[in-house]
């Protein structure tokens, strides 16, 4: 999956203690890295915001209902 596990590692305690575990409703591994799930896209827009700080990443949106009630 990745060369330094050492990363992903570093990242996940970093987003525990930021407490965005709590906002995340879903993460699956998909063919070119992992894809997240919110409740909502201000939870969101946050969670890309600190991972950008953080790492280099590739971003696409969707705007796609899972569910609706």
């Amino acid at each position: 999956m990745v060369d330094h596990k050492r990363t992903f590692l570093n990242l996940e305690q970093n987003l525990l203690k930021q407490k965005f575990a709590s906002k995340v409703l879903k993460i699956e591994p998909a063919e070119h890295g992992v894809d997240f799930f919110f409740k909502s896209e201000n939870d969101s827009i946050k969670f890309l915001d600190y991972i950008k700080s953080n790492l280099p990443v590739l971003l696409k949106n969707s705007k796609q209902l899972i569910s609706h009630n």
